[in-house]
């Protein structure tokens, strides 16, 4: 890898934004291939949201797609990366409030 993308990455600050966009992003593509796996309707994207949300199913389901954030924060943490530790615990504390919130 080249010298300066290397310096680049260790800064402090770009490890925890790297850590917070795939903080966020990981719970949305397991929750996209747990929805794929078990839903096997017509209905629209939308309807079963909608759906999920009335029957207090979509905070289940916000919850559970938070795993691969839990399994980083672990490893991570057994590896010592602070700074990206950071970033995932921001990001698991964004879909904890969208969670109780919803």
């Amino acid at each position: 890898m080249n010298q300066r993308i290397k310096e680049y990455l260790e800064k402090p600050a770009i490890q925890f934004a790297v850590a917070l966009l795939a903080g966020l992003i990981a719970p949305i593509l397991f929750a996209s291939v747990f929805y794929t796996t078990f839903y096997h309707g017509d209905d629209q994207m939308k309807d079963v949201l909608e759906f999920f949300r009335v029957t207090n199913i979509l905070t289940n389901l916000i919850l559970v797609s938070m795993i691969p954030n839990f399994i980083a924060v672990f490893l991570l943490n057994m590896f010592d990366k602070w700074h990206y530790l950071r970033g995932v615990f921001v990001s698991i504390m964004i879909y904890l409030s969208l969670a109780f919130l919803v």
